[in-house]
């Protein structure tokens, strides 16, 4: 996937967690213009040609979680349960 980021100084995000992932399928294809949604209804980004994405968001409303959809693949949901200040991840779909 090749997602290249750097952590922002502490200061800048403060109250804020960083979530940088990537979507794939099964297969560990990207998806492209996969959506991610905080919760299930407030859309924060879509994926680029890589799959990739990064946001922010306030801590409280990590309870939330992330959602991730793309037409043609099964929505989920991804629980932010840990106490972290940057998440780092790759999330599979599954194909409907």
């Amino acid at each position: 996937m090749g997602l290249q980021y750097t952590v922002p100084n502490k200061d800048t995000y403060k109250n804020k967690v960083v979530i940088y992932g990537s979507i794939a399928d099964r297969a560990q294809k990207p998806l492209a213009d996969a959506e991610v949604y905080l919760g299930d209804a407030h859309l924060l980004e879509k994926t680029d040609k890589n799959g990739d994405y990064i946001v922010v968001i306030d801590k409280g409303e990590k309870a939330k979680g992330l959602t991730f959809k793309k037409a043609g693949y099964k929505t989920s949901t991804f629980p932010l349960k840990e106490q972290k200040d940057v998440y780092t991840f790759m999330y599979l779909l599954d194909k409907q």
